[in-house]
């Protein structure tokens, strides 16, 4: 039978959290939304993003709380975690509900490598259940297939955690996999929604994905792209980063 490494580490690390007087809990959801949304212009209030560690932001460039705890998901003291097991990985509260337009966030990964890339499969996950968010927030890989400075030898090769015929290197964007968009396509030039937004801002953020979906900086409560749309475009249909262009 395979010895799950990683996971074996990561109980570890819960009984210390435990004993530091941390409960976590796993629940289906997110924290609710804080901040006022619609969809004609509050996504405007983003993007003011924080000095410091990469590792400490989210997608949209908002600092993340260094400590919180969120009744119903439990504690972090490592300003990212994922209590819940989220697909898309690692999320935090934010300390500026006016900067990200909600209370929480996905992390962004140092040296995300989003833009022109979209994992494949969308929501692969290992034989763990570990996401290609995961990989990034963790270091465990680098954008050149190579381990990251977050892999511990004694885990074996990022092979051994190969699921539904992929590993990371792969399946995801941050490791040096995914599905890359081609070079010849041409987002429509001057577009901009109707928040001002073109497209570099919507790959740079991870409002959206090459298949047209939404990214892991895109919240729901923002509504759809084509609550968005100029000219009768939405970003889907004017850039190369979100399936159109």
């Amino acid at each position: 039978m395979a010895v799950d490494r990683r996971r074996d580490a990561a109980l570890v690390a819960l009984l210390v959290s435990a004993l530091a007087g941390f409960v976590l809990v796993e629940v289906e959801g997110k924290p609710g939304q804080t901040a006022e949304r619609s969809a004609t212009g509050a996504r405007g209030l983003r993007g003011r993003r924080a000095a410091g560690d990469e590792a400490n932001i989210t997608w949209n460039g908002c600092a993340c709380k260094p400590r919180w705890d969120y009744e119903g998901f439990g504690s972090c003291n490592t300003s990212c975690c994922n209590p819940d097991n989220d697909t898309k990985g690692p999320w935090c509260l934010v300390a500026d509900t006016g900067c990200e337009g909600a209370d929480w966030g996905f992390c962004r990964p140092t040296n995300a490598t989003i833009g022109r890339c979209s994992d494949s499969p969308p929501h692969w996950q290992d034989s763990e259940g570990d996401s290609c968010g995961a990989y990034g927030a963790g270091h465990w890989c680098t954008p050149d297939r190579q381990q990251g400075s977050g892999w511990s030898r004694d885990w074996g090769a990022v092979a051994d955690f190969a699921a539904g015929g992929a590993d990371a290197f792969s399946a995801c964007c941050n490791c040096g996999g995914g599905n890359s968009i081609d070079h010849r396509c041409v987002d429509v030039a001057g577009w901009l929604d109707t928040d001002g937004d073109g497209c570099d801002v919507y790959g740079d953020s991870g409002w959206c994905n090459a298949t047209g979906h939404a990214g892991v900086g895109w919240h729901t409560e923002w509504g759809t792209f084509a609550n968005f749309s100029r000219d009768n475009k939405s970003a889907v249909d004017a850039c190369c980063v979100c399936g159109g262009g």
